[in-house]
């Protein structure tokens, strides 16, 4: 079961969304198999939207990609030969169905293995032909952005609108913060991070309140390192809560899961320009 919002790690940027579906678009009526799946991810090489590590590469491919005009797209005998490197211990189909994730999540196209042939869907035509801007593609999805879903799965728990749940938890943070006397400044990315992405449902947002008004108060009376451990238990604490996870392992990275989660919602909700 899924404790926490989800969001696509692998396209950080939105802003790249657009390059992607271009990829994408090359696709169009070719089935979303593993077969298919591992091409894309090849395309996404050729073009250059994903660049392997020098590591990965080993040296003369790492000449042929790191070398080379960046503005030119790879040989296809270049890019066979990186999709080998991905082939055995990491799946390189796998890497074409986690980067189209987003495309399929935002009604952009239907990639996926059991609906046949890619499609553009015609919002993502109008997307890329102009007819619809970024702010209202975003601000559409966000909208009717909801847990559970029937893409994702995991969420039976949860019956939230993730998008309006921030908004009616920034603006209750607000009104306490002012009824203390003070100036409302919404959210930090740290209590964002901390206290919304748990969120199950609208009737935790009120002891979500308490809790970020508390936590503020307490790391605004100290500073220095004080303040900095504080932030670090309080941190390790929070997750044994959301998680359940109390070894260090775990700990370590579900922390850095929800600094990822935090970054590459955030990224999206502000393209939205609500």
């Amino acid at each position: 079961m899924a404790d926490v919002w989800s969001f696509n790690t692998t396209v950080r940027n939105p802003e790249r969304m657009e390059a992607l579906l271009r990829i994408l678009v090359d696709m169009e009526g070719v089935p979303f198999d593993a077969t298919g799946q591992e091409r894309f991810f090849g395309l996404q090489i050729k073009k250059r939207f994903y660049t392997p590590m020098r590591r990965t590469l080993g040296d003369e491919l790492a000449s042929a990609v790191y070398d080379s005009d960046q503005n030119e797209d790879l040989d296809d005998n270049v890019v066979s030969s990186i999709l080998d490197k991905y082939r055995g211990s990491v799946d390189s189909a796998g890497r074409g169905r986690t980067s189209v994730a987003v495309l399929n999540r935002f009604g952009l196209s239907i990639a996926l293995q059991s609906h046949g042939p890619v499609v553009i869907t015609p919002l993502g035509k109008k997307w890329l032909s102009g007819e619809i801007d970024d702010e209202e593609l975003f601000t559409r999805f966000l909208l009717r952005w909801q847990y559970p879903n029937p893409i994702e799965s995991g969420y039976n728990e949860f019956d939230i609108k993730p998008f309006l749940g921030v908004l009616h938890l920034v603006n209750d943070v607000n009104s306490a913060w002012i009824k203390l006397g003070n100036k409302p400044v919404g959210l930090s990315k740290e209590e964002y991070r901390l206290f919304a992405l748990s969120l199950k449902n609208k009737d935790e947002i009120a002891d979500a309140v308490r809790q970020i008004v508390d936590f503020r108060q307490r790391t605004r009376s100290l500073s220095g390192k004080q303040r900095a451990d504080f932030i670090n238990d309080f941190m390790r604490s929070r997750a044994i809560a959301i998680y359940s996870y109390s070894d260090q392992e775990s700990l370590r990275k579900q922390i850095g899961n929800l600094k990822d989660y935090a970054d590459s919602s955030l990224r999206y909700l502000r393209i939205s320009g609500l």
